[in-house]
């Protein structure tokens, strides 16, 4: 029987939501908690069972469910894909697999785990199954599978910053093929000034579809007068603000930079919770607070040191820090 294990980390988008379905980039970093997917092929019987510390108990699919794509959960819908492109390319997979998931990555915050699955999955079998896929090939059959199953637009800058690690810039593509790498950031010093500077705040509640949510802000767009002059403003103080984190610009420079994403932002992002924390002393100079566009509007990404004022704002909408820490390792192959 052969068998392959990866750890893949979680991440978060630091700059870049939503303008980066636009053609624009996106800052993103990966995190400190991982998830591990185990792929074991051989004398297994047949189809293909999944395991998972986030399952009750364990889900079994037929070949038949593989070749069709129908009734799959995130797992076994990638696998699916990587499945039917072996068969396209004439190779053949054992009759029995076996895919077991331990993931330590939080489910409430938009942090990649459904990414961090679908690339676990497609690495892990393409070594246990022998098959012979470049890594380019594995990426797009990850983010194919993430943009099939949430049915709106993804660029996939989540899969390529969990496969390469630390910090990822990368740029959408027009044909809804998966964004390229820009820039992958490996300075320690550029990592530890970020790490310092930021932290993250999580509703600790299920996240929000993000396909709902994607498509009702590309559809508020839409609907507005200007838009596409919105839009390039909005990419724009993006664009900035990545500049920011890439040059370690200083904590009230990069909280100004959040303040020109909120206000060029098209449509409005949690505004009851913006307008009470514009009240407080140091707001978009000492501190500031930004939404992730990761799981909706289910995290935040906050830089400075946030007051106590602030904190008890937070708190009263739901938001309390989440204890994670920025990491500089990538999808990662485990050894016994």
């Amino acid at each position: 029987m052969n068998s392959a294990t990866y750890s893949v980390a979680a991440k978060i988008m630091i700059a870049g939501e939503y303008s980066v379905l636009f053609g624009g980039k996106a800052l993103a970093t990966t995190l400190s908690p991982t998830m591990q997917v185990t792929c074991e092929a051989g004398d297994l019987g047949t189809g293909l069972t999944i395991r998972s510390n986030l399952y009750p108990q364990p889900k079994t699919y037929s070949t038949t469910q593989l070749y069709q794509s129908d009734g799959l959960d995130p797992a076994s819908h990638v696998f699916a894909l990587l499945y039917q492109a072996a068969s396209c390319h004439g190779l053949t997979i054992p009759p029995g697999v076996r895919i077991t998931v331990d993931s330590q990555i939080p489910l409430t915050a938009g942090m990649g785990s459904s990414s961090a699955l679908r690339l676990g999955v497609v690495l892990s079998a393409q070594e246990a199954l022998g098959l012979d896929f470049h890594p380019d090939a594995l990426l797009r059959i990850a983010h194919a599978s993430q943009r099939d199953w949430q049915k709106s637009p993804a660029s996939g800058y989540d899969v390529l910053t969990q496969f390469h690690g630390a910090m990822v810039v990368s740029r959408s593509q027009p044909d809804s093929s998966i964004a390229t790498l820009e820039k992958h950031i490996t300075a320690p010093s550029t990592l530890a000034n970020t790490h310092k500077k930021l932290s993250i705040y999580s509703q600790n509640r299920t996240t929000t579809p993000t396909g709902p949510q994607i498509q009702w802000w590309l559809d508020s767009l839409h609907q507005q007068a200007d838009a596409q002059k919105k839009l390039q403003r909005y990419q724009h103080a993006h664009d900035q603000l990545i500049d920011c984190f890439l040059n370690e610009a200083h904590t009230t420079e990069i909280a100004m930079a959040f303040a020109e994403v909120r206000k060029a932002s098209p449509v409005p992002e949690l505004s009851p919770l913006f307008t009470q924390l514009e009240s407080t002393k140091g707001f978009d100079q000492n501190f500031s607070v930004k939404t992730t566009g990761a799981g909706g509007y289910d995290s935040l990404l906050a830089v400075g040191d946030i007051p106590e004022e602030a904190s008890a704002i937070l708190a009263r909408f739901g938001f309390s820090p989440l204890s994670v820490k920025l990491s500089a390792g990538g999808a990662q192959r485990q050894f016994p």
